[in-house]
């Protein structure tokens, strides 16, 4: 399984955000309205006045509904006979590509971003589909075990690739991604600056990274009467790199091209608005950028110690890229967002879990890490493992039992 490009197709295309917040009715009675989402599974809700049947997609608030005439055309619901009927896109694994433990997992599953596993008690989807295709089924509400819905029928017609990315992003990609994300980060380590710190680069290859400061000193500091050497610079800017580590960034590199990135204005545009170009040191923090490296050949035989790397090069032909992670800035510290496969023993020890949390904060883990494809190793203090430990606490609280068995 080739996991990086595997994860780009699914991530990519993943977005379903406006599916959680909205379900479609698959029972009622005269008291209650029970509501399927793909956030929450099922929801059940007291029945109001708004006018509601079978199939029916609503946006679903804390104490009251709303029909909504949204469709999904990714998932199509109706309601035909008394039973509520689904036609979306499903996938099974391709067993030969996984772990022998997940092969025997996750064989003769199948499951779909809208209905999460489904139950195919005819193997009427796995006969068809190699596993690894998408296919498109119809599949009725029947809540069974860890599945809610149950496959009736098969459509035969090939799946085109373009537009359906985002299904292959299932429980047993994300984990075999996820237990293989250190070993993909640490891949021909030897020839990362990160790593070896004598190792020299290729000067024409372009790399990618963020500015993670954009106005401090040089660590390439010259000592009192010292003559500076051309160019040098009390003050610099530092990209990091997850292959190169930190580079200096010089505040006088010019923009590779003459464009301005995406988001920013030209004069011509609007000349009485500032162009908040990268070359410009107040507007570098957070952002990501493509660049060279220039080799500091004088005098590098003379340096040693564990910051010979950093001190052997700088960024050239820096310009301003696509965000690889969501940025933002608050006080001058830089955020992003990144995301790992949540461990409950990489935390702390399971069974501290029925401890009160004045017990229970003592023992977090002191060494919590997850491995992140830009960030490489990622650090997790126990102030933050007690957040990410109470909210996936109170998210399985919210499911329902046939969801949280899965």
């Amino acid at each position: 399984m080739n996991t990086e490009t595997d994860l780009c197709k699914a991530l990519q295309a993943l977005n379903i955000d406006d599916f959680s917040s909205r379900g479609f009715c698959v029972e009622l009675n005269d008291k209650t309205v029970k509501f399927y989402t793909s956030e929450h599974g099922l929801v059940e809700m007291e029945r109001t006045d708004e006018p509601v049947k079978l199939g029916d997609w609503c946006d679903l608030f804390d104490e009251c509904y709303e029909y909504s005439s949204e469709k999904n055309s990714r998932c199509e619901v109706w309601m035909e006979n008394g039973e509520v009927l689904v036609k979306t896109y499903a996938i099974a694994p391709n067993v030969l590509q996984l772990p022998k433990d997940m092969a025997k997992r996750f064989r003769y599953r199948v499951w779909s971003p809208f209905l999460k596993y489904l139950n195919d008690p005819e193997e009427k989807f796995i006969d068809y589909f190699r596993g690894g295709t998408v296919g498109m089924m119809k599949a009725k509400f029947k809540p069974s075990g860890s599945s809610n819905f149950q496959i009736v029928d098969i459509y035969r017609e090939k799946v085109p690739r373009m537009g359906t990315g985002f299904v292959l992003a299932t429980p047993w990609t994300m984990e075999f991604i996820g237990k293989n994300v250190k070993e993909t980060c640490l891949a021909n380590s030897r020839n990362s600056l990160a790593v070896n710190k004598d190792f020299n680069p290729p000067d024409q290859e372009r790399q990618i990274g963020i500015c993670i400061v954009a106005d401090y000193a040089n660590v390439a500091s010259v000592p009192i009467g010292t003559k500076l050497p051309p160019g040098h610079k009390d003050t610099i800017s530092y990209i990091f790199s997850r292959n190169l580590g930190i580079i200096r960034w010089a505040h006088n590199d010019s923009p590779m091209d003459t464009n301005h990135p995406e988001r920013h204005v030209h004069k011509n545009e609007d000349p009485d608005k500032e162009i908040k170009d990268v070359s410009n040191v107040q507007f570098r923090l957070g952002k990501w950028v493509a660049f060279g490296l220039n080799h500091k050949r004088y005098g590098t035989k003379s340096l040693t110690g564990p910051n010979r790397g950093i001190l052997r090069y700088t960024a050239s032909k820096v310009e301003e890229v696509a965000d690889q992670k969501v940025t933002r800035t608050d006080g001058g510290v830089l955020e992003m967002n990144a995301s790992f496969l949540f461990d409950h023993k990489n935390l702390e020890n399971p069974e501290n879990q029925s401890k009160e949390w004045t017990a229970r904060f003592a023992d977090l883990s002191k060494d919590a890490h997850f491995w992140d494809f830009e960030l490489g190793r990622v650090e997790v203090y126990p102030v933050v493992s007690k957040v990410i430990l109470e909210e996936i606490e109170k998210h399985r609280d919210s499911l329902s039992p046939a969801d949280r068995i899965g």
